[in-house]
């Protein structure tokens, strides 16, 4: 499914906002900047982190 797909799915549902879409390259591998973007989704959405 497309990122654009999606973010108009959740705009449908009045969660617009609550959607954020991070490519990076490696795979499967996790860099520091896609930990630090995901766990700051986490910390808005969650109230905090998982660690």
């Amino acid at each position: 499914m497309k990122p654009e797909k999606i973010e108009n799915d959740f705009r449908k549902l009045g969660a617009g906002d609550a959607y954020s879409w991070f490519s990076f390259p490696g795979g499967h591998a996790f860099p520091g900047v896609a930990h630090r973007m995901t766990f700051a989704w986490f910390d808005r959405w969650l109230g905090r982190t998982m660690m």
